[in-house]
């Protein structure tokens, strides 16, 4: 990459990356196969969650039932929020927080001013003091980028500082799941019970939970395919709008083929709906809603369930996040290519379109230092420079 990066004229990789498109067969090879068979254990019941340490409880961060603006900067913020949407972005979670301020705004100032003092800015922010201060760092900054964009037109007598607000804590070290660990919580998905109205749900659980550890899906874009985005005789899955608004191609490994196709073949038998715009993980079999997917929340409980049933939990004694699974599905690419012996550096921007990501740089920080990562790096290294440096010896 650097080589072509040097002909093209290019300051780093970053921007080489952007004009380099991998064949699909190429991609084929990073996607992870399905574990091999695990241990199963007998589910626990929904008591477990007594005895886990609780993270955090997150007050206030429900939706609002808040539906307009009403105070005098209300004009402005639909002109911001139009304003945004019109270069790309969906601004959902931005809107919400720009209700509740407008909300505190109202009650505060009933009059037709449209200036925003120190002080209002500071009283709101108190009342967000019993959330997570990343979750504070946030939507105080999306007030900010607001009152940014109101100060153009509309003289303002400050801006808050960003230098004020709560430090964003740095992000939470994934609990990686071994292949191993994740046979155990696949043999175990088997046994969840079925529903009159989903008779697949064990079925529908473990192909999802495959495509996560598999394929490294994040949970949104897995709850979102529909069947039209299945390709079965390539062995695609077209991931649609994700995240920043790309959409890209997902390969799948023979085994985890073999396992959807055997899904859906199951879900033929069982009358599951079947138009395109059926979804791939649906939570019953016939509904007349066109919501019948699992939400996200459902999925990372049952995940819960199972990590907690097979021990596969932190130092704390905590399951693991569903997005760590991501995490261990990069980290584990990463471990079976040294192993292999291949040139793990060619192979980084493999792994990054695979995950779709725009560049390898997005790519590092799913990647982690195991001990096994750490042995199989130290043998390749070993295995390819050990006579060079006797040869040097000798001399």
């Amino acid at each position: 990459m650097k080589t072509i990066g040097d002909a093209l004229g290019h300051r780093d990789l970053k921007s080489t990356s952007i004009y380099l498109r991998l064949a699909i067969d190429d991609l084929r090879e990073v996607g992870l196969p399905v574990p091999k068979t695990g241990l199963a254990s007998p589910l626990l019941k929904s008591a477990w969650k007594r005895n886990v340490p609780r993270i955090r409880v997150r007050v206030g961060s429900g939706r609002s039932a808040l539906t307009r603006f009403r105070s005098p900067l209300g004009q402005s913020i639909e002109r911001f929020l139009a304003h945004k949407k019109a270069l790309g972005y969906e601004y959902t979670v931005e809107r919400r927080t720009l209700l509740h301020w407008d909300a505190f705004l109202y009650q505060r100032q009933r009059g037709s001013s449209q200036t925003m003092d120190k002080e209002a800015f500071g009283c709101w922010a108190k009342t967000l003091a019993r959330l997570a201060p990343e979750v504070q760092r946030s939507r105080l900054c999306i007030v900010r980028r607001f009152l940014l964009y109101h100060a153009r037109d509309h003289a303002l007598s400050s801006i808050p500082d960003l230098a004020a607000f709560p430090k964003a804590t740095p992000p939470k070290t994934p609990r990686l799941v071994s292949e191993a660990e994740m046979a155990n919580v696949l043999a175990n998905a088997t046994q969840l019970p079925a529903f009159p109205s989903n008779p697949l749900r064990p079925q529908t659980i473990r192909i999802a939970l495959i495509l996560l550890f598999c394929c490294g899906l994040r949970r949104g874009e897995l709850l979102r395919l529909r069947l039209k985005h299945v390709d079965v005789p390539q062995n695609l899955l077209h991931i649609e709008n994700t995240k920043f608004h790309k959409s890209r191609w997902v390969p799948l490994s023979d085994t985890v083929a073999g396992e959807l196709r055997n899904h859906l073949e199951m879900r033929r038998q069982t009358q599951f709906a079947a138009e395109p715009d059926s979804y791939l993980i649906p939570h019953r079999r016939r509904s007349a809603s066109t919501n019948a997917r699992y939400e996200g929340t459902g999925v990372t409980k049952i995940w819960q369930t199972l990590c907690v049933t097979v021990g596969v939990v932190d130092e704390r004694g905590r399951p693991p996040r569903i997005h760590d699974l991501r995490h261990s599905m990069a980290t584990n690419a990463l471990q079976r290519w040294y192993e292999q012996g291949v040139d793990v550096q060619a192979k980084l921007p493999h792994l990054a379109t695979y995950l779709g990501h725009v560049d390898v740089e997005s790519t590092h920080y799913y990647l982690h230092l195991t001990p096994s990562l750490r042995e199989a790096a130290s043998q390749h290294f070993n295995e390819r420079f050990t006579q060079l440096f006797c040869r040097r010896g000798a001399q």
